[in-house]
């Protein structure tokens, strides 16, 4: 084994490599530079990235710390302190903190970073084992290993790539930076190295596939705060996990949310309703199939859908029934579909039909192990669909809605009834409403010098399409849906007459580079169930990152080359030089000392995904 090349160091060395994307983006002093030029961030009294005492407004500096790892021909290379914090990590605690803050830090720049509120209860549940199934294993670092691998295997790999431009550009999404945000990045170029002509070619193409990353990879596990069974043969309709999993969500949407922009959580609530946005209520959905249906009820999307309407896109065409009035008022799964469909994915829809399938027979009847369940990667889409939709659905309807009218609005709630005398309570007065709007239509500088406004095709293009991929992942893994598929193939059309079950191919790259990378990412990975530590004495080894190799096959060579050749590398040293060359193939290895985890990965890669083997390549060990 060459230590040099295990796939925790050259991850790591991928990470401080300046010539990369992945260092652009999530450079801290990049990131710090925006927010200390936004000439917004001191309009309000409470913004996230600011807490306030006596002398003003104090950094976060959690946020932008920088720590310095090396240097590459005199340029200083700095990466968020978490980040090398979690690759230095030799405790699980101290591993599992870092990959959560940094997981954070990457959520806050698409400013998502309120969803690791979810993230973080997933951690809670597992640090103490309040798990019922009994092999479950961690999810904070796996998640983060996925975020990182998808990212080397995007940079790396020029056939997903061209994957990804072919998706965007059928989607009719622009990959080309306009005149005026060229000259606004060349004033960012100098945190990182990449070649000018590449940097300005690609910029925007990286952004668009950074903002449904994070989604499909970070937050992909994060229905695993609904673990939890029923016996197929009970009567009982409750699990105390699961309602515990829906008080957290209720919580979210009632209280934490607000929290985040710090307003008052009684009226901002009464704003939201005379906005027309029903806040989701998990309170009382406490059985396990009354979760699994609350989950899929997003509201009606009216604000959305008139914002939308007004776009010459693909989505309008009447024949697809979305832009009538409340033509988006349905439940989750069927506007996924509806997503495939307008872009012409019809294999998706299928999968989708059959993921949907296993989703209600495992709630309603039970898996194949004796029992009922909510699959945790269908509840990490919906979860993750509704937190998204609730704050567009609260944004514009402020952007179409301004104080004389709301107050009018407002005003014929007021009744003489006890209910009316509650609400007449949270009355909102002008100042409060315009504080409230001026908070939540805030767009920091480092979203809003890329997009402008959040877009609401961007909804429509890449929240649907990233939480769908997010639920589909566990899914189409699982023996239960090859079996489901078997019967949708039987009624289907003649082109999948020939095939066993329906997977995912590079027509859909999201969804694929979600599934492979969650599939390769299995080193590292302690239990966190009560039976935790049993390996330790007696049972299979666990795989450990320095027995995995990871390495790359370069696009001018024929044969397979480490990830180091032709560089100097010193991990003990401050020096690091990395040449970026794009590759044919990524290449792992795995040890064959006891499982043989190739021929496991490979079988499982192979029931999921088509060509899988044209981007990825195990190495014989």
């Amino acid at each position: 084994m060459n230590k040099e090349n295990n796939v925790k160091a050259v991850l790591f060395e991928y990470v401080k490599n300046p010539k990369t994307w992945f260092f652009w983006y999530h450079n801290p002093k990049r990131l710090e530079k925006l927010h200390d030029t936004d000439e917004d961030h001191k309009k309000y009294n409470c913004q996230k990235d600011y807490k306030k005492d006596r002398e003003g407004f104090t950094k976060n500096d959690w946020r932008f710390e920088p720590k310095t790892v090396g240097t590459v021909d005199d340029y200083n290379v700095e990466i968020q302190k978490d980040l090398s914090d979690f690759f230095n990590a030799v405790l699980d605690e101290m591993r599992i903190k870092k990959a959560n803050a940094f997981a954070e830090y990457a959520l806050y720049i698409s400013d998502n970073e309120d969803l690791a509120y979810f993230r973080d209860t997933v951690t809670k549940r597992e640090i103490i084992a309040d798990i019922d199934y009994n092999k479950q294993r961690d999810h904070a670092v796996h998640t983060l290993y996925n975020y990182i691998l998808g990212w080397y295997i995007f940079e790396y790999s020029d056939k997903l790539q061209q994957a990804f431009r072919n998706y965007f550009e059928n989607s009719n999404i622009d990959l080309n930076p306009s005149p005026e945000h060229l000259e606004f990045y060349r004033n960012y170029e100098k945190f990182c190295t990449i070649d000018t002509v590449e940097f300005e070619r690609s910029i925007d193409f990286v952004n668009e596939f950074a903002d449904v990353w994070h989604i499909a990879s970070l937050l992909h596990d994060i229905g695993y705060i609904l673990e939890g069974t029923l016996s197929s043969a009970s009567s009982e309709v409750e699990n105390a996990r699961i309602i515990n999993g829906s008080k957290i969500i209720h919580d979210y949407f009632n209280h934490w949310f607000w929290k985040i922009f710090e307003v008052d959580f009684r009226v901002a609530k009464n704003i939201a309703k005379t906005l027309g946005v029903v806040v989701p209520n998990f309170k009382n959905a406490e059985s396990l199939s009354s979760l699994g249906d609350h989950l899929c009820d997003i509201g009606s999307c009216e604000n959305i859908r008139r914002k939308l309407e007004t776009q010459n896109e693909a989505f309008n065409d009447p024949a697809y029934q979305l832009m009538e009035a409340y033509g988006l008022n349905r439940e989750a799964i069927s506007i996924w579909k509806k997503y495939y469909q307008v872009y012409g994915n019809e294999k998706m829809q299928d999968i989708l039909h059959v993921v949907e399938k296993v989703y209600r027979n495992n709630m309603w009847v039970g898996a194949d192990h004796g029992k009922r369940n909510l699959d945790h990667g269908v509840c990490s889409g919906l979860i993750i669909l509704q937190a998204l939709t609730f704050f567009r659905e609260i944004y514009w309807g402020f952007d179409k809605l301004e104080w004389d009218d709301f107050n009018e609005k407002q005003k014929k709630l007021e009744r003489i009834d006890d209910e009316a005398k509650l609400i007449f309570c949270n009355f909102v007065s002008e100042t409060m409403f315009k504080n409230i709007q001026d908070k939540v239509t805030h767009i920091p500088k480092r979203i809003r010098i890329i997009r402008g406004k959040f877009r609401s095709e961007s909804w429509f293009k890449k929240v649907l399409w990233a939480t769908a991929s997010t639920a589909i992942h566990a899914i189409i893994q699982n023996d239960e849906y090859r079996e489901e598929c078997k019967k949708h193939i039987d009624k289907a059309k003649d082109e999948y007459k020939n095939q066993t079950y329906l997977r995912i191919g590079l027509d859909d790259p999201l969804a694929f580079l979600g599934i492979l990378a969650d599939v390769l990412q299995e080193w590292d990975r302690y239990t966190v169930t009560k039976q935790r530590g049993e390996s330790a004495f007696s049972g299979a080894e666990p795989l450990q990152s320095i027995d995995v190799t990871l390495d790359r096959i370069y696009s001018d060579s024929t044969q397979s080359e480490s990830v180091f050749s032709g560089t100097e590398l010193l991990l003990q040293s401050t020096e690091i030089e990395v040449e970026r060359i794009y590759s044919n193939r990524i290449l792992l290895g795995y040890p064959k000392d006891g499982k043989d985890w190739t021929d496991e990965l490979t079988k499982k890669l192979d029931k999921c995904l088509e060509d899988w083997g044209e981007i990825v390549e195990f190495l014989p060990r």
